[in-house]
């Protein structure tokens, strides 16, 4: 689920997210230009602010007491079915629905009409974009919480949040 809350490749957010961001550039106005900027940045605001969840989740210490820990458990099926669901077509309706995204046979340079571009730069940047801003959004992670709830960039504080 994260992956495609990111725009990961392949998903289903990627499909969706990058289409409406290179259609937004490729409409060459003003106002879309501006959408274009404000849809990067709420994406990487996204892919941090995902990263976080995972980092503090799964990598960091834990803040319940030791009462509380004690009563953890893994969530019963019937919890778990709908999730698994969930992570499933998060991750395999990109690819599968791909036509009903951005067209039948269309790739996303074609959905956002590369004849507003002229740029095979630029072109290559809109096919990499998502990763890239998912891994900046990790690395800043990584810098400002750690794993195990400690910071890499200061050992009394903890990075970002102090």
């Amino acid at each position: 689920g994260t992956l495609a809350l990111m725009g990961f490749p392949f998903t289903a957010g990627f499909f969706s997210k990058d289409a409406v961001i290179a259609a937004a550039y490729a409409r060459n106005t003003e106002m879309a230009h501006y959408a274009f900027v404000i849809g990067n940045l709420v994406a990487f605001m996204t892919a941090f602010y995902s990263w976080r969840v995972i980092f503090l989740t799964f990598h960091g210490a834990p803040r319940a007491s030791h009462e509380v820990m004690h009563h953890v458990h893994e969530s019963p099926f019937v919890m778990l079915f709908p999730l698994i669901v969930l992570a499933v077509g998060a991750l395999l309706a990109g690819a599968l629905f791909a036509p009903v995204f951005i067209g039948e046979g269309a790739t996303l340079a074609m959905a956002a009409d590369v004849g507003f571009f002229g740029d095979e730069l630029f072109l290559d940047f809109l096919r990499i974009r998502g990763v890239a801003l998912a891994t900046v959004a990790a690395g800043l992670n990584a810098a400002c919480f750690g794993f195990k709830g400690r910071s890499f960039a200061t050992s009394s504080k903890r990075g970002c949040e102090a």
